[in-house]
């Protein structure tokens, strides 16, 4: 299975990956009746569109959407390509996400390798998000998930060797 590319947020000055997709808990008729036009353009992008967020004066932004649509969908069948303004059209960007509640997760320091094609952090930044708003930043330790990881690797490395 193909890894998925992640979603990307902004946060005091650095780019991170993040875990979750907050635009699926959007509930807005019309941006679910433009999401269900998304299709996937790539193995490792099956959701059809990539995110950046931004957390700015507290709160969880949705700053850049590069998606694809549907070719019948598409005015120009040449162009598929679509953004931010396309999926919020009523809106100038960024938008504040107040439809999304729950865990961003972002991985903090330096990523080692747990599998073949995985790394894992050795701890992890969890924002907890109300409406748009953070309530609060929790750095969880994540070293023991980063062992395990190791020893799984390496018993695989061991049968095939």
């Amino acid at each position: 299975m193909t890894q998925q590319h992640s979603e990307t947020l902004r946060y005091l000055g650095r780019t991170y990956s993040i875990q979750g997709l907050p635009l699926g808990s959007c509930n807005r008729p019309d941006v679910q009746a433009r999401m269900a036009l998304f299709h996937g353009f790539s193995t490792a992008l099956w959701r059809g569109y990539l995110g950046t967020w931004a957390i700015r004066g507290g709160r969880l932004w949705l700053v850049e959407l590069e998606a694809t649509v549907q070719p019948e969908a598409s005015d120009d069948s040449h162009d598929e390509r679509r953004d931010l303004s396309w999926l919020f059209p009523d809106g100038p960007a960024p938008i504040l996400a107040d439809w999304f509640s729950g865990e961003l997760v972002t991985g903090c320091g330096k990523p080692e390798r747990s599998g073949m094609y995985s790394r894992e952090y050795p701890r992890m930044r969890v924002f907890h998000v109300l409406r748009g708003v953070v309530q609060r930043i929790e750095v969880r330790d994540n070293r023991a998930a980063v062992r395990a990881g190791r020893k799984r690797y390496a018993a695989v490395l061991a049968v095939l060797g």
